[in-house]
């Protein structure tokens, strides 16, 4: 089992999202919601970590902002263990 579960919100302007999309959007396991609006992935960090990845997403898309909230995987989704927001290339606590 995996150590941790990531929820990405991932919202921007249309356009940039609509690239996304086309780009890497195939590349996430699990897709939550595609919309106009926002775009949720939800990913498992086991023996590769998809936090660096997420990361480099947000600098190579810099006008869109991606929000994580990391989950313990033995307590689920009701339990957020941490939480940071990735926006062009940059990692910063969020809420």
């Amino acid at each position: 089992m995996s150590g941790f579960i990531i929820e990405a919100t991932i919202t921007g302007p249309q356009a940039t999202l609509g690239e996304f999309r086309t780009q890497f959007l195939d590349s996430f396991p699990v897709i939550r919601k595609d919309s106009s609006e926002e775009i949720i992935v939800t990913l498992s960090g086991g023996d590769l970590d998809p936090r660096p990845t997420l990361l480099n997403l947000s600098g190579e898309f810099s006008a869109l902002t991606f929000s994580v909230v990391e989950y313990a995987a033995h307590l689920g989704i009701d339990q957020a263990s941490h939480c940071w927001i990735a926006q062009d290339g940059e990692m910063r606590p969020g809420q």
